[in-house]
């Protein structure tokens, strides 16, 4: 993978577009699980991995 530090004011699209690009799609799941578990730690949710909110609810449907 290639790195570039990008200096306040520059553009960062072409960057961005070059960098994800050159990624496989496996590749750039990896890179994004890893920033969610980042953000993650940065707010104060660590612990195990986070996991998909499991709404239930059970809907009666009663006949006219």
């Amino acid at each position: 993978m290639s790195q570039r530090l990008v200096q306040r004011g520059e553009s960062e699209r072409p960057f961005d577009r070059e960098f994800w690009s050159q990624l496989t799609p496996e590749q750039r799941g990896e890179c994004l699980w890893d920033m969610v578990l980042e953000a993650r730690e940065l707010k104060g949710l660590g612990g195990g991995e986070p996991r998909l909110q499991r709404s239930v609810a059970r809907l009666l449907h009663r006949g006219a």
